[in-house]
């Protein structure tokens, strides 16, 4: 079996290599060299204010379109749910509870309380708070204990942890890694998907792991995933730029089948989103996007007018109806903010589309936000 790095290697070596069983040995190296450079171009390297860890500029051409759509802590700790957790009132009664929860022992459902609490209570954390011993003790005993874990949430709740706090030890990403691949069987198809969209959004994930995403892909594991998870399974690999040509002709097949009136206009721009960097490969996926876009025109907001042009536009797909409609929306919207006038100036330049006055509409938008616009836009 050929290794990603050109060589021959035996099945046992591989899984030496891949599981740490032989530390020695030279495809072990190679692995921790994939995982050196996947630390050193992360997405939030360097970035002092975790908070705005997702506000960076120029990763992707379009990565940053409607950027809080895409990463929504309220609406997270929302959909976490959390019932019959102590309440408190500030960060300080945090460590103390948990403190002492740890003198009574650390077991999986120890480590899954105070992972409950932080998540729910993620917004009372700056990062100063983050130094505190009590939180790396946390991440010590997360570390060691992932291999005596046995319930599906469990891992789904770690790693939404790992991603709310942009946690950014290495090694903890590779044993979570680690013991998802190992412990697939445990593990719903949807459960899979929600731990691939935490490691996408931190840019986690080695070639096994996305390559193993793939697999289960084709062997089903997925079809009965509703339509929210399957979108999510696009647009994380659109995330991390990863997937074979085939398995996206594969997945748009499977995608077109899914999409009914009842997908939301939010999964319709990550659709776009995703395909919009190979868009002239699939032109009946932004058919359909635009189709069930302009069947409720009259509902969207300017944003979001703008977000799917400017994908579309990145794609070179898209009607002259569509870019004229949203057109007299942006037109008429007074006082564009920054985001959304940039955007609107990629679509319109992209797509080589647009009047004279929605030139002269972004012109006088560009000139009260030019202190914002970064060297390159420019």
């Amino acid at each position: 079996m050929k290794a990603f790095f050109g060589k021959e290697r035996t099945s046992a070596e591989q899984s030496y290599a891949k599981f740490g069983k032989e530390s020695s040995s030279p495809y072990r190296a190679e692995y921790e060299k994939e995982i050196q450079e996947r630390t050193r171009r992360k997405l939030n390297w360097g970035i002092q204010n975790r908070w705005e860890q997702r506000e960076l500029d120029d990763i992707y051409k379009n990565e940053d379109i409607r950027a809080a759509q895409f990463r929504d802590f309220t609406k997270q700790l929302m959909e976490t749910r959390i019932i019959g957790v102590k309440e408190f009132n500030s960060v300080e009664e945090i460590y103390y509870y948990i403190e002492n929860m740890f003198k009574e022992g650390i077991a999986e459902p120890t480590l899954m309380k105070a992972l409950d609490i932080f998540i729910r209570d993620a917004d009372q954390f700056t990062d100063e708070d983050l130094d505190n011993p009590i939180f790396k003790k946390l991440l010590k005993e997360i570390s060691k204990n992932l291999v005596t874990f046995s319930k599906e949430e469990s891992y789904v709740k770690t790693v939404q942890f790992m991603d709310i706090y942009c946690i950014s030890d290495s090694r903890l990403w590779v044993n979570m890694e680690i013991f998802v691949l190992k412990k697939d069987h445990i593990l719903s198809g949807e459960a899979i998907i929600r731990i691939m969209t935490h490691f996408s959004r931190q840019n986690e994930g080695s070639k096994d792991f996305y390559h193993f995403i793939e697999h289960c892909f084709y062997s089903e594991k997925f079809d009965d995933a509703d339509i929210n998870h399957f979108v999510s399974l696009g647009h994380n690999f659109y995330l991390v730029h990863t997937g074979g040509v085939k398995f996206f002709e594969d997945y748009a097949d499977n995608l077109l089948e899914k999409l009914d009136e009842s997908v939301s206009t939010f999964n319709l721009l990550r659709i776009a989103q995703t395909f919009a960097e190979i868009g002239p490969k699939f032109p009946e996926v932004f058919n359909i996007i635009e189709y069930h876009l302009l069947k409720r025109y009259e509902q969207l907001m300017t944003e979001e007018m703008v977000c799917s042009t400017a994908c579309f536009a990145i794609a070179g797909q898209g009607s002259k109806l569509m870019f004229s409609l949203f057109e007299k929306q942006v037109c008429k919207t007074p006082n564009l903010d920054y985001k959304t006038l940039r955007d609107a100036c990629k679509s319109f330049i992209y797509s080589m589309r647009g009047s004279d006055e929605i030139f002269k509409t972004l012109e006088h938008g560009i000139r009260a936000h030019l202190a914002q616009f970064s060297v390159s836009e420019k």
